[in-house]
């Protein structure tokens, strides 16, 4: 059943899997590590908002399949953010990367765990104006917003701060995109979960596109200026 929600995830899917694949083509002749990064977390995302679609449009009459396809969703979710997360634990404290990766896992298998057993609490529900979505438990939520907040606004943080202490303005540049873009992805991201009228799902896919384009003007800003950085960005003092 097509669905306001299902439009808006399917277009913002869809622009996250084209951009993660366009970013992938660079990283192949690049080999950066930045866009290592944000190749996986645009993939992922756009896996998690194809799965929400499924769940809505094509199984919103099956419970099960429903609520697995939501289950699935949030698992990328949290594998997106574990990603994310590395980027600038990498640029700003490379001795705890481990930990953190083993802490991402551990956050993984258990997150996982309890939305898989809080899936019989998760209900779809029908609102007005062509509205259909998840009735999500607290504890669930608490899950996926961890995941979301964790995973995202410490690159957030580290990317606008420092900022403001690069001195090549092409990096600066860079920077702020970045981490707007990011801002963008935290807010209409998880904002797909509370949508219950037309305004709320206009503004959470836009936010998501917006994050999408922000990410792709940070990375490729160079080329839109027509110069390159004067200083490597994975080797700035992040």
């Amino acid at each position: 059943m097509i669905t306001l929600i299902s439009i808006t995830t399917i277009i913002s899917g869809t622009a996250f899997l084209l951009s993660g694949l366009y970013i992938f083509l660079t990283w192949r002749k690049k080999k950066e590590f930045l866009l290592q990064v944000l190749t996986i977390f645009l993939l992922t995302m756009g896996m998690q908002m194809i799965f929400l679609t499924l769940g809505l449009a094509v199984f919103f009459d099956n419970y099960l399949m429903s609520n697995i396809s939501w289950w699935i969703a949030h698992i990328f979710l949290i594998v997106a953010m574990s990603n994310l997360v590395i980027l600038p634990i990498r640029l700003k404290f490379p001795n705890k990367e481990k930990l953190v990766k083993k802490i991402s896992i551990l956050y993984l298998v258990i997150g996982g765990l309890i939305l898989l057993f809080n899936l019989s609490n998760v209900e779809l529900f029908r609102a007005p104006e062509n509205i259909i979505n998840w009735r999500v438990p607290g504890l669930s939520i608490a899950v996926i917003v961890g995941a979301a907040a964790l995973g995202m606004l410490f690159p957030v943080y580290v990317f606008i701060r420092e900022s403001f202490k690069i001195k090549d303005r092409l990096i600066k540049l860079r920077s702020i995109f970045l981490g707007l873009g990011i801002l963008a992805f935290f807010i209409g991201g998880p904002m797909h979960n509370a949508v219950t009228n037309k305004v709320m799902a206009t503004v959470a896919a836009s936010l998501s596109i917006l994050g999408v384009l922000f990410i792709l003007v940070g990375i490729y800003i160079p080329m839109l200026l027509k110069r390159s950085p004067r200083e490597n960005f994975s080797k700035t003092e992040f």
